[in-house]
């Protein structure tokens, strides 16, 4: 009997302490579901980042902008996470039509020198003719389609017009 209520009262504490735990988790941390929005959106930072090949032919692109994924919106201004939040909530509704979200994040600059419009090159293999990738930057309440080139290496390259939320949809 003694044996029987040890145990039980140990595992009490053992699943209280799960819960305090599950309740300290971060409260400025959101959870995005991606799989909403798209069939498939790569919306962490690892993956925006191996995906990034160089900007404006650089390929130190990273002393040049900061590059936000919507699991790190916590980086961001209070103006500038809310304007991501709301390209986030607006992305379903202008993906082009048999296309997904493949990329989404918030380019801000880093180096004085860095203005708009500028060039980013991403690494996409798969990716094979101008008609599969489409770039677009979400401004003043609006998605909007940026000049987009499939480069013959493997590459695509968008000419951003401002800096903002940047959406890459592909085929």
């Amino acid at each position: 009997m003694k044996r029987t209520l040890s145990l039980v009262l140990a595992l009490v504490i053992v699943l209280s302490l799960g819960c305090v735990t599950a309740f300290a988790a971060s409260p400025d941390k959101e959870t995005y579901d991606t799989s909403t929005t798209t069939t498939t959106t790569k919306a962490t930072m690892s993956t925006v980042e191996g995906a990034l090949a160089d900007v404006n032919g650089e390929s130190d692109w990273a002393s040049q902008i900061n590059v936000t994924a919507l699991d790190d919106i916590a980086q961001l201004t209070e103006e500038q996470a809310a304007d991501y939040k709301a390209a986030y909530e607006a992305l379903k509704d202008a993906t082009p039509a048999g296309m997904n979200a493949s990329y989404l994040f918030y380019v801000t600059p880093k180096a004085e020198n860095v203005t708009a419009p500028y060039t980013l090159t991403l690494k996409m293999a798969d990716v094979k003719d101008a008609g599969s990738c489409v770039a677009a930057l979400y401004a003043d309440g609006a998605w909007t389609a940026q000049p987009t080139t499939v480069n013959g290496d493997g590459t695509v390259s968008a000419t951003i017009s401002a800096f903002g939320a940047v959406a890459i949809f592909t085929k």
